[in-house]
């Protein structure tokens, strides 16, 4: 009896931990568009798939793939077709903004050899393009005929928007376009069957999915998504900087792959970036979704949508790159904008080195102030932890004497960048774990045991 149950008690704490492993861990994330892209976009990124691998990125977040209102046109945010992919000839073109169906899976190809994962940025909320009809539902004329799809693949009628037979109204409208109904079994049930299309090679191949606008429906529609397409990575964008409301998001989805836009922490490292040095620091402490819900916040610091941060914006990076969390670095800051720096232990690049290798565990604050903010990363695995310095005085380097997890440990400066662009000292740990550990004007410093 007993033997059975230290065998029952162990097959407990294997599944714990088995689970646990797999909540710690966090994808590198790359958003790899930007509002108006030029035609032909799907082509472009797969020219910039080998150097998004060798920068350790694991996820590349795409724009909406099907056939807007507005065809050539369209960001495919007014979704039309769900199924032209850029194959039809309707709206004004074949293709999409971003290019042909053969050339979005010829991109996902590209981007599945290089082992890593493609993610769709899918818009359920509204339907844009269809022909008027009458609906008895208003007792007037809405734009709500989507029988006349290229496709011929899930039509739509007023049968299947708000206002209908079942349903008045859901948790949002968008734009002034038809809402539509998921509470509709035909609506919900055509979606699975979409998606799950869209994860095939032979149409495209994704792997995972951004929701878009996710305030314009109920939680309950993420979590049947999750799980009907194979539990998938996924990431909502709930717009809200409270970061209350988006804990109260993801635990109202309850699934362990379904995660959330940080807005609350990109508000706070907004205000920090842009504070001139007048920020008080103390702010970072546990800020944003991550710090309570770290296994639940995708973190950034810029978008399609919101790009607030035009100043100091590697302080911000430094932040999400070696705080808990899954990070997504964005296209214009590392292309457009020139924050890659690649070849240089001052930009992206290196904080994404820092994140692969040096970055893990839970996070602990040693220092915080009006200008400095100092905080350890605890290790977990292979990866070591680190010691993460931001200085947000615009004129003097900054740093206190904290304790670490080290003892009698060379503690090397891994990245660092700043006003002055000069390379901060390596640190020796005395034998309690104290050091000096200092950054640059505006700047931030990398610190963990030499030797990675």
């Amino acid at each position: 009896m007993r033997v059975k149950l230290f065998i029952v008690l162990l097959a407990i704490v294997l599944v714990v931990s088995l689970t646990f492993v797999s909540e710690v861990g966090a994808w590198r994330v790359f958003q790899a568009f930007y509002w108006d892209v030029p035609n032909g976009w799907y082509n472009t990124v797969k020219g910039k798939v080998a150097d998004l691998k060798s920068a350790y990125i694991e996820v590349i977040y795409l724009p909406p793939p099907s056939k807007g209102m507005s065809g050539g046109y369209s960001m495919g945010y007014d979704p039309y077709d769900y199924y032209d992919l850029g194959a039809y000839n309707q709206k004004g073109s074949v293709a999409t903004r971003f290019g042909t169906q053969s050339e979005l899976k010829s991109l996902i190809s590209t981007i599945k050899s290089y082992g890593m994962k493609a993610m769709a940025d899918i818009v359920l909320n509204h339907r844009a393009g269809g022909d008027s009809q009458y609906n008895p539902f208003t007792g007037g004329n809405t734009w709500t005929d989507f029988s006349k799809v290229a496709s011929g693949k899930f039509k739509m009628s007023y049968w299947d928007f708000h206002p209908n037979d079942i349903h008045s109204s859901d948790s949002g409208t968008f734009g002034g376009y038809p809402d539509v109904c998921h509470d509709k079994t035909y609506v919900k049930t055509n979606i699975i069957a979409w998606l799950k299309w869209l994860k095939n090679s032979a149409n495209a191949g994704f792997d995972f999915w951004r929701l878009d606008y996710t305030k314009g429906f109920a939680p309950w529609v993420a979590a049947y998504i999750y799980d009907n397409t194979g539990q998938p990575f996924i990431v909502g964008e709930y717009w809200d900087g409270n970061r209350n409301t988006l804990a109260w998001w993801v635990d109202s989805v309850n699934r362990a792959g379904v995660k959330t836009f940080d807005f609350a922490l990109l508000y706070v490292l907004r205000d920090m970036c842009l504070g001139n040095g007048y920020y008080d620091m103390r702010g970072l402490q546990y800020a944003g979704l991550v710090g309570i819900r770290p296994t639940k916040a995708v973190t950034f610091v810029g978008n399609h949508d919101t790009d607030p941060i035009y100043q100091n914006k590697m302080m911000a990076y430094a932040y999400i790159l070696t705080a808990e969390g899954d990070p997504t670095v964005w296209w214009k800051d590392y292309y457009d904008y020139g924050l890659a720096r690649a070849g240089t232990a001052r930009g992206i690049k290196q904080l994404l080195w820092v994140h692969y290798r040096l970055a893990g565990g839970t996070t602990s604050v040693l220092y915080a102030d009006n200008d400095l903010y100092i905080a350890q990363r605890n290790g977990y695995g292979s990866n070591p932890g680190l010691v993460i310095v931001i200085n947000d005085n615009g004129v003097q380097w900054k740093g206190a004497r904290v304790k670490t997890k080290w003892a009698n440990t060379e503690l090397n400066v891994y990245a660092w960048d700043g006003k002055d662009t000069s390379r901060p000292q390596n640190k020796w740990t005395d034998g309690s774990g104290y050091a000096d550990l200092w950054a640059a004007p505006y700047g931030y410093a990398v610190y963990a045991p030499k030797g990675y």
